[in-house]
């Protein structure tokens, strides 16, 4: 995924940052597995669901990785991508789903 210049991705299950100009890695932190993540653009936030069923904000910021907040959501893996629509926070995994009211700024 990309945000102002840089690109967001999974690098052997730690979540990393590339300068897209360069191709210089920013960091690498964060051991979220094979989870998924969407850009909360208007944040500048990305929105984690780990391999573990654990949800988690991370700024999408080429300084430095940094996690704002973290909840667990599912219990077992998860592979399946999140879904926000409105203020409603979707997940799932092969055992449960789950609907979270989130706080919008």
């Amino acid at each position: 995924m990309t945000y102002k210049g840089q690109a967001y991705g999974n690098d052997g299950g730690i979540l990393t940052c590339v300068d897209l100009q360069t191709g210089d890695r920013k960091w690498k932190g964060g051991r979220y597995g094979k989870g998924q993540m969407l850009l909360l653009e208007n944040s500048g936030v990305l929105l984690i669901l780990s391999e573990q069923g654990q949800v988690v904000l991370v700024a999408a910021d080429p300084g430095e990785h940094r996690e704002i907040a973290s909840f667990k959501a599912l219990e077992g893996k998860t592979w399946n991508h999140p879904v926000l629509v409105g203020d409603r926070l979707y997940v799932r995994n092969a055992q449960e789903a789950a609907a979270y009211k989130v706080a919008l700024d």
